[in-house]
């Protein structure tokens, strides 16, 4: 009797999951990832455009502190990322050149005003675009 007792205590204990529970499982986790994934991309962009804010805002103060100096704005020399790193930020890579940068930077407008922009690197990103004015007034396009 103790033998027939101990083979049904350990069947029972090598029982596994059933495909229902294991199917339960997958669902739920693919219900969290259809909700976290589009957030977290939403974050990433916040991100992006956050930084690219951030940079118009130290080209601003970069630009003042030209102006001061020269008596005129960086408009010519700072056509495009290199040259307003090169110019303005003193040769330091201030301003992310690289390709995989989401956003270009660069300035026009005269020696007594003028306008910086950072645009999107890479129209397949869903990024939105800014320029700052000599006013410190930054406006999303």
């Amino acid at each position: 009797m103790t033998k027939a007792r101990n083979r049904s205590s350990k069947t029972r204990l090598t029982g596994g999951f059933t495909l229902i529970e294991l199917l339960i499982v997958v669902a739920i986790v693919g219900v969290i990832a259809a909700v976290g994934v589009p957030a977290y991309s939403g974050y990433i962009a916040g991100a992006k455009e956050s930084t690219a804010q951030n940079n118009l805002r130290s080209i601003y103060l970069m630009e003042q502190d030209y102006f001061y100096e020269n008596g005129s704005y960086c408009v010519r020399k700072c056509s495009d990322t290199a040259n307003i790193n090169k110019e303005l930020f003193g040769g330091k890579t201030s301003l992310d050149e690289s390709s995989s940068s989401p956003y270009l930077y660069s300035v026009t407008g005269s020696a007594s005003a003028y306008m910086a922009w950072a645009r999107q690197r890479n129209s397949r990103d869903d990024l939105k675009q800014f320029k700052i004015n000599e006013q410190n007034s930054i406006v999303a396009f």
